[in-house]
């Protein structure tokens, strides 16, 4: 059958035609699907706080581990293949004291960047910015401007640009007081320091609070704009009448720090807002995700935002507030949890609290808006369905050679310690497998108050540091796990006209683009490098049976 380029009619009558060109870029677009709910830990506490998907087709996660009776925690990052297990495990320790990772990326050069803090004793110290190799081999550290381990702690984000260079955002404190400044750093790819910034809001001689949260370059903005520009979201607090007023903040700026525009955004009713994370679409808008207080001040039950700026101005194209009154279920989105899905859809990571009387649940969560309006398109929520249950959704990511989700948190349910890290991944319709209910919030659409903000730019500091790695064995709990579903290349758990599409793209390249990477291999269902006769007549029964088992 090699070289076919007629049209073929299945059991079912559909037709199509092989030679589509149109489509060779799903070549990549599907893998040796399946989705399960996993947990991997120690006696201890290990904690995912971000996860990525990798060009070899595998997953990475970053957070934190700290063992059972141990004073001091290490950032931890973890390797896994497309199916969950465990390729290396490593824990990342200075000598100064505590450390924790928020943010990982993959670098152009197949190695990893982490953004994290670390703290001597527990008490404040810095950012803590660290480059790895593929194999997570220690390139370099370095401790920047920072407070890490404040009440309301966002973390760090982490970022490679196009031109290979680091930027990094977060926060740090004004001397002994209380107030925050948000800190923007850009370091060169060997760690050497560019640009460290640090920002507050101007105009207000009895202090405000600025906190930066998330990054992203502006790399698919229209033709025509300014090239290298970023996307900054945060926090900012100014003082009013009788207290304090907390509203979510953007901002562009340049690869050199310089601002273009900055604006705050309250919402409507009062209410305490965060813009904790950002994603970019490909028209350039920027969305954000965050929390919004159920009341004035931010220790109460939140609810969740979600929100499209317009990349030229900041002004909101659309705002949406979900809330969920049945069982007081309270939503509440992770810190680095927002991102645009080559599907058109903006994905967000949460945790959604359920209390019952004097008890109450943590479940993670999962949920899906259409990025032109911002209606939410489907939910689900994961664990948390039994009294006294733990289970976060803090960072999600599209897993791209499939179609599906991972979405990744910790779990205190299942597992060997305290917490465990908890990897679910899903098809694009949500479903892992187990432990799942859909949720149905309520959604409120918001006119959010927006004014623009001049700001103050200060310089900041740091200094390089010497990190150790040490490898770390752990244990999997399978929650539930589902086999690979042969054919079903969109991640939509059937095999249908759709994936007949995406399988003539493949059959039509022939070869694996990384025949030593099976994972990313969309179509060879009979594992041999190549897609051809065999897959098709695996594929054909596939498609007769239409619904994964």
């Amino acid at each position: 059958m090699s070289g076919l380029n007629g049209t073929h009619r299945f059991g079912r009558g559909v037709q199509g035609r092989l030679c589509i060109a149109a489509l060779s870029a799903a070549a990549c677009a599907g893998a040796h699907a399946q989705v399960f709910q996993l947990a991997y830990g120690t006696p201890g506490i290990e904690v995912a706080n971000d996860v990525i998907d990798t060009v070899d087709c595998s997953l990475v996660t970053a957070g934190v581990q700290q063992a059972v009776g141990a004073a001091r925690s290490s950032l931890h990052v973890v390797k896994y293949t497309s199916d969950g297990t465990p390729i290396w495990s490593s824990l990342y320790n200075l000598a100064q004291g505590s450390a924790v990772g928020y943010t990982i990326q993959q670098t152009s050069d197949g190695g990893y960047i982490v953004g994290g803090e670390s703290a001597f004793g527990g008490n404040s110290l810095a950012k803590y910015v660290l480059r790895l190799g593929p194999a997570g081999n220690v390139i370099g550290s370095a401790l920047l401007s920072g407070s890490p381990f404040l009440s309301q702690g966002l973390g760090v984000s982490v970022r490679e640009l196009s031109d290979r260079s680091i930027v990094s955002v977060n926060r740090r404190s004004v001397g002994t007081t209380a107030l925050l400044s948000g800190v923007y750093t850009r370091q060169t790819d060997t760690g050497v320091v560019l640009n460290n910034s640090v920002y507050a809001l101007a105009g207000f001689p009895n202090g405000s609070t600025l906190d930066f949260a998330d990054v992203r370059e502006l790399e698919a903005a229209p033709a025509g704009i300014a090239p290298s520009l970023l996307g900054v979201v945060g926090n900012a607090r100014i003082p009013i009448v009788g207290g304090q007023r907390f509203m979510a903040f953007a901002m562009v700026i340049d690869f050199s720090g310089n601002v273009v525009w900055a604006r705050t955004y309250a919402h409507p009713a009062g209410f305490e807002i965060t813009a904790d994370g950002l994603a970019v679409g490909p028209g350039g808008d920027l969305y954000f995700s965050g929390r919004v207080a159920q009341s004035i001040g931010l220790n109460t039950p939140p609810d969740m935002i979600v929100a499209r700026l317009d990349w030229a101005t900041g002004v909101p194209d659309w705002a949406w507030q979900l809330s969920t009154a049945q069982d007081n279920i309270e939503i509440r989105n992770g810190y680095q949890a927002v991102q645009w899905h080559p599907r058109r859809e903006i994905i967000v990571g949460a945790t959604v609290t359920r209390q019952v009387g004097d008890f109450g649940s943590l479940g993670a969560a999962t949920f899906v808006f259409d990025p032109i309006n911002g209606n939410l398109l489907r939910s689900q929520t994961y664990g948390g369905l039994t009294q006294d249950s733990f289970n976060t959704g803090n960072a999600i990511t599209e897993f791209r050679p499939w179609g599906g989700y991972v979405l990744a948190g910790a779990t205190g349910d299942v597992g060997l310690g305290q917490q465990d890290i908890l990897n679910i991944k899903t098809y694009t319709t949500l479903d892992s497998g187990c432990r799942q209910r859909e949720l149905n919030p309520e959604s409120l659409k918001l006119a959010l108050v927006h004014e623009p903000r001049d700001l103050i730019r200060t310089a900041g500091e740091g200094t390089f540091v010497t990190t150790d790695r040490v490898n770390l064995t752990l244990g999997r709990t399978e929650i539930c796990f589902t086999k690979r579903c042969v054919g079903d290349l969109n991640g939509d758990g059937l095999v249908d006209n759709e994936d007949f599409l995406f399988f003539v793209a493949a059959y039509n390249n022939f070869l694996c683009p990384f025949p030593a990477s099976l994972e990313c291999c969309p179509a060879d269902f009979s594992n041999d490098g190549q897609v051809d006769n065999n897959d098709f007549l695996l594929f054909v029964a596939a498609y007769n049976d239409l619904i994964c088992p």
